[in-house]
């Protein structure tokens, strides 16, 4: 519960100062876990 209050706050804390670049890591993240998942379901 704690970590997850953590994250939220340093996500609010960067998100005020560059929303961009965490978007892009956040997608990009995505991205790769959807790419794994196709490899191992073939």
């Amino acid at each position: 519960l704690n970590f997850n209050i953590t994250i939220k706050e340093d996500i609010n804390l960067i998100s005020k100062r560059n929303f961009m670049p965490l978007l892009f890591v956040f997608l990009l993240l995505i991205f790769t876990l959807l790419l794994s998942l196709k490899t191992l379901l073939s």
